[in-house]
């Protein structure tokens, strides 16, 4: 058996995940955010206690700014607040949001899935569909090189496919590859709810409506 028809594909997966990371970095500009999402959260729990944002909406946005995400409403965000791991707990939320909703019943609050999510096989096929797909387009994206001898004659037609096939291939792998992160990134949150002690998440009360 010839070891480049597996050492080859390995390859392509690989570059396709390093690719794929490099949008990931790219698109969710965590670095330059943090520091400023430190200050603005400061600002605004300060503000919060003074009383000089008790209004429903500036409550409303001001957490929304704090997560960087306008599609989750106050009340999601005040329970991720509570959680051990706050930071994450929103993360994973954001990322999958269409696939969960906040829970609130006489058993108290909880993050669930939405009901066509909750079977495991539902989410399964998902998964397995996203990471096929994954798997295709990262073949599309560098596949001319894995199999550049087999395919292309001269080094000028291989650099012309490339210059087709891999910013496509690793943009489409990439989107597939976060499809399937974000259904995975759910089921950890929903497996993974554990209340902060009382005390160090006591200030988080005060972002709470008035009843």
């Amino acid at each position: 058996m010839d070891i480049d028809w597996v050492v080859k594909p390995v390859t392509v997966l690989i570059g396709a995940y390093g690719a794929a990371k490099v949008y990931y970095d790219l698109s969710s500009g965590k670095v330059t955010r943090v520091r400023e999402q430190y200050r603005f959260a400061m600002e605004y729990f300060s503000d919060i206690k003074s009383g000089d944002a008790s209004h429903s909406f500036l409550r409303e946005k001001g957490l929304q700014a704090i997560v960087g995400d306008e599609r989750l409403l106050a009340k999601d965000i005040e329970y991720l607040l509570r959680l051990k791991e706050p930071v994450k707990a929103i993360e994973y939320f954001g990322l999958g949001k269409q696939y969960l909703q906040l829970r609130r019943s006489g058993a108290g609050e909880a993050i669930e899935f939405r009901q066509p999510y909750r079977g495991e096989w539902s989410r399964r096929w998902r998964k397995w569909t996203f990471l096929e797909l994954y798997g295709l387009f990262a073949f599309v994206g560098y596949g001319p090189i894995a199999f550049s001898k087999h395919l292309f004659s001269t080094q000028q037609s291989l650099l012309t496919a490339c210059a087709l096939t891999i910013p496509v291939g690793s943009f489409y792998a990439w989107l597939a590859l976060r499809a399937a992160v974000r259904i995975k990134r759910a089921e950890t949150l929903v497996e993974s709810q554990e209340l902060a002690d009382p005390g160090p998440v006591s200030a988080v009360s005060d972002i709470a409506p008035a009843a």
